[in-house]
């Protein structure tokens, strides 16, 4: 990955509005494959691609940019939430892209991590799962838990059963 690409990009369209800003970053991000985006006010962003983490050094969002972003993402809701817990998780639809967010004040301000999820659904045979958990689906009742390091597919299978469970 080149991210002097995604530096330059961003640093540019920082000069506009968080919100033009962070969607050049959510779609360069989705073009490598970045799952995850971790903004801290004054500090540099870091990026999770492959389990690696990429401290973008010249990406440094101040804590006014990170809260004009997050009143922009965030519902109503989800501010009071904030307010009286201290942080939210909440999902947020941007275009094509579909991201889930997790808010947090800080001592160093409002942080923000998120996480990048695919579009679409895949479907069950395409994720590569051993095809004795597929007896899943024939259960009435029961508990079901999906447990793994970040990253590795636990978001994705859910959906994936969940759409043949509806389908």
């Amino acid at each position: 990955i080149h991210w002097e690409e995604v530096l330059l990009t961003v640093t540019i369209s920082l000069e506009r509005s968080a919100m033009d800003s962070f969607l050049k970053l959510i779609t360069y991000c989705m073009e490598q494959r970045v799952s995850d985006i971790h903004i801290t006010p004054d500090h540099p962003v870091i990026l999770r691609q492959n389990d690696g983490i990429f401290p973008q050094k010249d990406l440094v969002w101040t804590s006014t940019e990170v809260d004009d972003l997050a009143e922009k993402l965030m519902e109503a809701q989800h501010r009071r939430l904030l307010r009286y817990r201290w942080s939210v998780d909440f999902s947020h639809q941007l275009g094509s892209y579909n991201l889930r967010i997790n808010a947090v004040a800080t001592y160093r301000g409002l942080t923000l991590n998120i996480r990048l999820l695919p579009g679409t659904v895949p479907r069950l045979e395409h994720l590569n799962l051993h095809p004795s958990l597929t007896n899943i689906l024939d259960r009435d009742s029961g508990l079901v838990m999906f447990c793994g390091a970040v990253g590795h597919g636990k978001t994705t299978s859910i959906a994936s059963f969940l759409n043949e469970i509806n389908r």
